[in-house]
């Protein structure tokens, strides 16, 4: 087995910004079948207590599938511009339509 050679960066809450509205997938075992695909909906700034070092803000993403919900977990996301993101991920409530939303949070 090789190891991992993939690095992980952390984008910043304008990077994550830029990115509004636009996809992250979890992949699967194979690339043509994801676990699930993510739409960014929200970047949520939070006012920092002192002493900061770091942003703090969170990220809205809507699952596409009524048939899958993604415990409490680190999880692999990969996006078009921002690369692969390592980000802990937990599911927070329905859509009206039924799909999971999920949350990300940097403190």
């Amino acid at each position: 087995m090789q190891p991992d050679t993939r690095t992980f960066a952390i984008p910043s809450a304008s990077d994550f910004e830029s990115a509004l509205g636009t996809t992250f997938v979890v992949p699967g075992e194979t690339p043509d079948a994801p676990i699930e695909i993510l739409t960014l909906r929200r970047v949520e700034r939070r006012k920092p207590s002192p002493p900061a070092f770091a942003e703090h803000f969170s990220l809205i993403l809507r699952g596409s599938r009524t048939d899958v919900s993604i415990d409490p977990q680190m999880v692999l996301l990969e996006h078009e511009t921002l690369g692969l993101l390592h980000l802990f991920m937990s599911p927070f409530g329905l859509t009206p339509e039924g799909l999971v939303r999920y949350q990300i949070v940097f403190a």
